[in-house]
């Protein structure tokens, strides 16, 4: 122990920086289902990968600075083991979501997580400041104490191979590039970086694409509105029986509006969720068709509609952008002092569309805000119906608080929404609405204490979205079949990545080969879908029971199921 006694900050970086750079590995292996071979393989080779490089070098300093790259991609994955409280690692769609979402998102985010941040921030930015100004010192460690550990570095990483190729011979499913960090987080970004590059291209590869689409609807005027709402979970709405009034407008509507309890979502994120429901593609064939199908925007166009998508979002150079310039006009909302907009100001854009009398047939494609957090700042202060609805932090403690702010913003959303149906109620000829939401979130809902959504493996709670459909009269008198048809399928299960764009096209009387009226609400051979499917993070289908549920998400599902049996 004596020699550690005269040991400069140099020597020191050779222990600390390895240690500092394995410790979301630590992360990984706690909070993850992992064998005791699987964590060796985790913890023993990236460690001795780490020590080898620092020992390579009698300028350590140096070297600590230049693995500064690594200790972003360390806190990042410390951040991410903390949010979700799973062994995932910082997968593709969280790196495109970095890149598409807007700096208020993410301040509101940082803030519901200021301990991780916090940590994350002491531990790695003191070290490289540190490092660099022992670099601009010219301080080097001794080359003598380096060459010792070098040998120890061997024997560490050969530990750690031996037992990463254990895995690899007698574990059918892991691989280095899924299984082993930074590896992984690695390859996700090289993932991530290509389907931006194809999004980017997204204009020349489906330049000629066609829906061929034409009106079957006799000449006259209509008018549809399409809602696509932010993280709204179903079991928060009253209309689809939750015991709190969060919907009393709606509610008030009895049948007119036509509520689905039992739909899920095949995707727990913005960018992939949305481009579902605006295309005719599901999860299984989604990765082939994205990046050269156009939306269904296209098809209205075809089909002789003015077309228009206004947004409370900020445009951020996803596909869902993408998508809404090819509306005839387009229209990013944005509010005050660097918020956003509230949802309420698509009304006079939507008043706008209406008065205008240069086209009889029209579609409006409303892209809101409504329950993303910060819940609290997505609502006036005249709907905060449910108190006390502000918090510190977002946390298990200040659950009830949180779920009152969330309440709100469904409080809100049904205010927006009767505000909508009101205008289709007065106009004198068909009219239609159709709304659901992206996908859901977890408050702590259970004992997993999982907050948000967007995680590797979704839950229940990220894939149950609530689905209205509303019909004006004259609509009604003239397709009495479509409202009958509607209603009977209430019960069934539904996934609404699927069902959406089907339903939209078939309200609005649009015949395309890409039409498929057998997965229309209003279709009277509509079937309930016989597998939850879901999009995974590298753009696979996967049933949900089999590959992404929890226990608890199961018992969820199967009691939603149970009771509307009853």
């Amino acid at each position: 122990m004596k020699h550690f006694k005269y040991l400069s900050f140099t020597d020191l970086l050779v222990f600390i920086v390895p240690i500092a750079l394995v410790l979301p590995n630590v992360c990984i292996c706690l909070f993850g289902s992992m064998s005791a071979e699987e964590c060796a393989a985790l913890l023993l080779l990236p460690f001795g990968f780490y020590l080898g490089l620092m020992t390579l070098s009698a300028n350590t300093p140096r070297t600590t600075v230049s693995l500064f790259p690594m200790m972003f991609i360390g806190a990042f994955q410390i951040v991410v083991s903390y949010l979700y409280l799973d062994g995932s690692p910082i997968g593709v769609d969280m790196f495109l979501n970095v890149w598409t979402t807007n700096l208020t998102e993410v301040d509101e985010l940082l803030r519901s997580i200021l301990l991780p941040v916090v940590i994350v921030v002491l531990l790695y930015l003191p070290l490289t400041v540190a490092a660099a100004i022992s670099w601009h010192r010219h301080q080097r460690a001794v080359s003598s104490f380096l060459r010792r550990w070098r040998y120890v570095a061997l024997a560490v990483g050969a530990s750690g191979m031996a037992a990463c190729t254990y895995c690899i011979v007698t574990k059918p499913v892991y691989e280095v590039h899924t299984n082993l960090f930074p590896v992984n987080a690695f390859y996700n970004l090289k993932e991530a970086l290509v389907r931006q590059f194809r999004m980017d291209h997204y204009r020349s590869n489906s330049e000629n694409f066609r829906y061929r689409a034409t009106s079957t609807h006799q000449a006259g005027k209509e008018l549809y509105i399409a809602v696509i709402g932010e993280t709204s979970r179903a079991d928060n709405w009253q209309i689809l029986g939750y015991d709190r009034r969060t919907t009393p407008l709606l509610s008030s509507y009895g049948d007119r509006i036509i509520a689905y309890k039992n739909v899920f979502s095949e995707s727990n994120t913005t960018h992939k969720s949305v481009t579902m429901l605006l295309n005719t593609l599901s999860s299984e064939d989604y990765n082939k068709g994205i990046y050269s199908h156009k939306s269904i925007i296209t098809a209205f166009n075809e089909a002789g509609f003015n077309t228009s998508f206004f947004s409370i979002q900020r445009a951020n150079h996803s596909m869902v952008e993408t998508y809404s310039k090819e509306a005839q006009t387009v229209k990013y909302i944005a509010g005050n002092h660097g918020m956003p907009a509230m949802d309420e100001k698509v009304l006079p854009m939507v008043d706008s569309v209406m008065a205008d009398r240069s086209s009889d047939k029209k579609l409006i494609v409303l892209h809101l805000y409504g329950s993303h957090y910060d819940y609290a700042d997505r609502y006036p202060s005249k709907f905060a119906v449910f108190k006390p609805d502000r918090h510190q932090q977002a946390n298990v403690k200040h659950k009830h608080a949180l779920i009152n702010a969330y309440d709100n913003t469904i409080v809100y959303t049904d205010y927006v929404l009767s505000e909508l149906i009101s205008r289709l109620q007065s106009v004198g000829y068909s009219a239609a609405l159709i709304y659901t939401s992206d996908h859901g979130e977890d408050i702590f809902d259970d004992a997993r204490g999982k907050f948000l959504h967007a995680s590797p493996k979704p839950t229940y709670w990220q894939l149950h979205v609530p689905l209205l459909v509303y019909m004006n009269s004259a609509y009604t008198d003239a397709n009495p079949a479509l409202r009958a048809n509607a209603l009977n399928n209430r019960p069934k299960l539904i996934s609404s990545s699927r069902s959406y764009a089907q339903t939209l096209l078939h309200l609005a009387g649009i015949a395309t080969p890409y039409a498929h009226d057998a997965q229309s609400l209003l279709s009277a051979n509509l079937k309930s879908i016989g597998t939850l499917h879901y999009l995974t993070d590298i753009n696979e289908s996967a049933d949900l029971m089999e590959w992404g549920f929890g226990d608890n998400d199961k018992l969820k599902f199967k009691q939603l199921l149970s009771n509307e049996q009853h």
